[in-house]
């Protein structure tokens, strides 16, 4: 599932695969991805490749292309692929593949600057840190939520889902119920420690043009989302439902907070 660490592996590939070539068309073979009115790219150069939460945003001369790849959603250079929903021809290159076998990833065609008045209401970006735990504070100390909820809501800090959420709470020590507005100074600096390991780590094992999922075959990178045992003390590890996603925690190492 595609989260911040992932999107912007992506975004750090498109801007090898696509960076300085001319677009010659944006073809959709499903008519549901393009989610704006349609509008001509034929000629426009790509100028750069970015990345705000999970969004990714394709700057070209007089227009953004915004991918949200949603639950499955992939990007792949050359041809061929199945459950290709979209393709993006360029002049000198393969072309880039939006692949989605559930039909879930939208692309938007938007006038210069359109992608971040659509992201307004973004929160702060995690990465690239470090954050300090006041930073952390700042923007979830407030929430009278379970921790994890505060981490994935987009509008406090963006990018982070439901996997980064499980890994970090692991990493930090910390309960996922824990009400946000309850840790103190301590526990902060834990949680920014954690995070920021998580996100370093996860950048550092993509691999340089393609990610594949747990869903898809892939190899289980994590240390506690969907394992059977703790690595950290060899207990099991718990799995429990919170906003109808699935949380995974130690609890020898992530006490329940009391009361």
């Amino acid at each position: 599932m595609p989260e911040l660490t992932e999107v912007e592996a992506f975004a750090q590939a498109m801007l090898r695969w696509c960076g300085g070539r001319r677009v010659t068309a944006l073809e959709r073979l499903d008519p549901t991805v393009l989610r704006t009115e349609e509008r001509d790219l034929t000629g426009m150069t790509v100028r750069g490749v970015s990345r705000r939460g999970k969004h990714l945003i394709v700057t070209l001369d007089d227009a953004e292309l915004m991918v949200h790849l949603r639950m499955t959603g992939q990007l792949l250079p050359g041809e061929g692929a199945a459950f290709v929903r979209a393709s993006l021809r360029l002049h000198d290159a393969a072309p880039v593949q939006l692949i989605d076998p559930r039909r879930l990833a939208e692309l938007h065609v938007l006038a210069p600057g359109g992608a971040a008045r659509r992201l307004v209401g973004l929160g702060d970006e995690p990465f690239p840190g470090p954050r300090p735990g006041s930073w952390w504070r700042a923007r979830l100390g407030g929430a009278r939520r379970p921790l994890k909820s505060a981490l994935m809501d987009q509008a406090l800090v963006a990018g982070l889902g439901n996997i980064a959420a499980s890994e970090i709470l692991w990493r930090a020590r910390l309960h996922p119920t824990q009400r946000a507005s309850e840790l103190n100074d301590g526990e902060w600096e834990r949680l920014a420690e954690a995070a920021e390991a998580f996100l370093s780590k996860a950048m550092s094992t993509q691999e340089p043009d393609r990610v594949v999922y747990i869903s898809r075959g892939g190899e289980n990178p994590f240390s506690v989302y969907q394992r059977a045992r703790c690595p950290r003390c060899e207990g099991p590890v718990t799995r429990l439902s919170q906003q109808g996603r699935s949380t995974f925690l130690c609890p020898r190492c992530q006490p329940a907070p009391l009361g």
